[in-house]
């Protein structure tokens, strides 16, 4: 199963280089909207918890906001089980 998916990470426009070290959440997933919002409300829980200098707290915040749209926007789409 760890083959089915590849991870590319492209930063600048410059080719990808895979991504040994990353998993895929597709939102089609039947249990995506729930552990995208885990995802979220934990980082979400570190900012409030930390005393973090805001450039850190800002980088953290556009992480969450990031997973929260991922989980709201899988909770509108129908779902399966992961195959």
């Amino acid at each position: 199963m760890c083959d089915k998916y590849l991870v590319f990470k492209n930063e600048g426009g410059s080719p990808g280089e895979e991504v040994e070290d990353a998993v895929v959440i597709r939102r089609q997933d039947k249990f995506a909207p729930p552990a995208l919002d885990a995802y979220a409300n934990a980082i979400t829980m570190v900012i409030e918890a930390g005393n973090l200098a805001l450039p850190s707290r800002q980088r953290l915040q556009s992480i969450a906001d990031y997973f929260h749209d991922q989980a709201s926007k899988a909770w509108t789409e129908s779902r399966k089980l992961p195959d």
